[in-house]
């Protein structure tokens, strides 16, 4: 997961406000049961969800502690609009962060708003990055989908993409360099004991 957050970091500039949670609705608290309920779980909302509101919230909770999982269904509830008003800020403000923490279908996603335009200027460009990203990080639905973009954007566009997506990899490569190393020296450097073991060998 680490490794996957630098290839992200670089790409993901984004301007993202923050956003406002509620932490009680009309009096609700969970009892301890539902502290051992994954978000992932918590956040597979129904319409039919006898307690929408309190659901939403332990939703967004779970979000603005750093689950990817829930940010990234946070986005699906405000992209589709069914439970909750639709609002492609949102859908795409916790899309960027489950981005951003290597969640590969968030970042197919984010790509399909760039590739459509939905609430945001419509960018092949990034939708190019993003969907390659989510290839990358393991979706391999992104892939064809990938070359579908790749397809309709100009010269310039695919010049900008394949240089931005160079660079990130390069500095993934060079965070490996500065790791690696650090990392190996103790397998690599034979132990000294203090006494030679070279044996010389007969004339």
């Amino acid at each position: 997961m680490r490794l996957l957050l630098l290839w992200t970091g670089f790409l993901l500039t984004f301007h993202v406000t923050q956003l406002v949670q509620a932490t009680e609705i009309n009096g609700f608290q969970y009892g301890l049961s539902e502290l051992l309920i994954p978000a992932s779980e918590r956040c597979n909302i129904l319409p039919e969800e006898p307690n929408l509101a309190a659901a939403v919230v332990a939703c967004e909770e779970a979000a603005s502690q750093g689950d990817p999982q829930a940010q990234f269904l946070l986005g699906e509830l405000y992209l589709i609009g069914q439970v909750i008003p639709q609002d492609y800020d949102k859908a795409k403000l916790w899309f960027e962060k489950a981005s951003t923490n290597g969640h590969a279908k968030a970042q197919y996603q984010l790509a399909f708003m760039y590739y459509r335009g939905e609430g945001m200027k419509q960018d092949y460009t990034q939708a190019y990055i993003m969907m390659k990203m989510a290839a990358v990080n393991g979706y391999t639905d992104a892939i064809d989908v990938s070359d579908e973009i790749g397809s309709l954007m100009d010269r310039d566009q695919r010049a900008l993409a394949f240089y931005t997506l160079s660079k990130i990899f390069q500095d993934f490569a060079q965070q490996l360099k500065q790791t690696t190393p650090s990392h190996l020296e103790l397998h690599s450097k034979p132990q000294n004991s203090g006494h030679s073991t070279h044996q010389e060998a007969n004339p």
